[in-house]
């Protein structure tokens, strides 16, 4: 195992396998360094605040440039915004490329800006004829459409459009807007375990 400083605890136990962190966890402790760790799961939920995100928005972006897109660049371009939750079929296959067609999951529709920036990087071995010299970036203006009012599915029922499609690889193009001393808390995750120093020899 190693123990990782974490900010969101005091520590982050990482183990190699997900069987020596249950076995971790059913100990409740363990030794390190002659410290003893008292220890429990780490759980992502625990200081986070859940959002309700009950409207669900059709939306075209256009202005999206053939280098960024991609479900991320739209996320990171929406960010703060929302979730999107679905790429249109014909925007994900580039049959059709005026528009960049998504919906958005949100809090709040009237929080949706009419156009925002997108900022792409621009890796200095790409530089094309007619670049900026030395540009580290690229800027682009984006025109957010809403197409259809938005819907609110009610509670329980079955949602009004088909589940997200998996996440793209990781070499697809990307684009967007770019503790010592004392007594130790920490956390697990994955096949990793938090827990609390008790003091040492």
């Amino acid at each position: 195992m190693s123990i990782r400083a974490f900010h969101l605890e005091e520590f982050l136990v990482l183990c190699r396998t997900n069987g020596i962190r249950d076995q971790m966890v059913d100990r409740g402790q363990a030794s390190a360094g002659g410290i003893l760790l008292s220890l429990k799961p780490w759980l992502w939920q625990a200081q986070a605040i859940g959002i309700a995100m009950p409207y669900v928005v059709q939306l075209a972006l256009v202005g999206v440039p053939a280098n960024a897109w991609t479900r991320r660049a739209a996320q990171e371009l929406l960010r703060g915004i929302g979730l999107v939750v679905r790429v249109a079929e014909s925007t994900a296959r580039r049959n059709d490329m005026p528009r960049f067609q998504v919906w958005l999951c949100t809090d709040d529709p009237a929080r949706i800006p009419p156009r925002c920036i997108m900022v792409v990087e621009e890796p200095r071995r790409r530089q094309a004829l007619g670049q900026v010299e030395g540009a580290d970036a690229l800027s682009y203006p984006v025109e957010i459409i809403i197409e259809a009012p938005p819907s609110r599915p009610s509670s329980g029922s079955a949602p009004s459009q088909p589940p997200p499609p998996p996440p793209p690889p990781a070499d697809e193009g990307d684009g967007g807007r770019i503790r010592e001393g004392g007594p130790r808390q920490g956390g697990c995750r994955g096949n990793a375990a938090r827990g609390k120093s008790s003091g040492g020899q």
